[in-house]
């Protein structure tokens, strides 16, 4: 998206802001615009799977902590270019690459999970399929700090957490 252009979210926040509730609760804006910085040049130049550059769409407070903090969880929307069911290697290839580019922006929070939305064209292209991928935090510092963690494994343990309820894994 344009610089100069604002997202939904953004003039939402600004209207809300002008009625005078900009601090009825935390909007994150400033960490949805700094994931959306790191998105941007993680997907530059952007791969032939996709049809955008990745975005924070929100950071959905879910919940509150004992320690009064809120409860995060970051969303990210990926539109994939070809039509029909997409290669797991290109899906999980995306995942790490969001994950590494946004992890830095939120680590600092309590998370639920990050929820990756995958969006692409059924084989006929009259459909829109929908699937997501949620990581839940530890895990992805297990990915982003440890050098002996890779993508593979990161792959395996979210399949493993895979409780059938689309806590994780690729679901419907």
């Amino acid at each position: 998206m344009p610089s100069n252009e604002k997202s939904f979210t953004e003039k939402a926040a600004d209207f809300l802001d002008s009625i005078g509730l900009e601090d009825l609760t935390e909007d994150y804006r400033t960490e949805n615009n700094a994931g959306d910085e790191r998105l941007a040049d993680a997907f530059d130049p952007l791969p032939d799977a996709l049809a955008e550059v990745p975005e924070v769409h929100e950071v959905n407070k879910v919940n509150t902590h004992r320690d009064g903090d809120d409860v995060l969880v970051p969303v990210v929307p990926v539109v994939l270019e070809d039509a029909g069911e997409p290669e797991m290697d290109t899906v999980w290839d995306t995942v790490g690459s969001v994950l590494e580019a946004v992890h830095p922006i939120f680590e600092a929070f309590h998370l639920r999970h990050y929820d990756l939305q995958f969006a692409y064209a059924d084989g006929d292209e009259e459909e829109v399929i929908y699937r997501r991928v949620t990581v839940q935090p530890g895990l992805v510092d297990a990915y982003t700090t440890d050098p002996g963690y890779r993508l593979s494994d990161l792959r395996a343990d979210v399949k493993i957490g895979d409780d059938g309820g689309g806590i994780c894994c690729w679901k419907r």
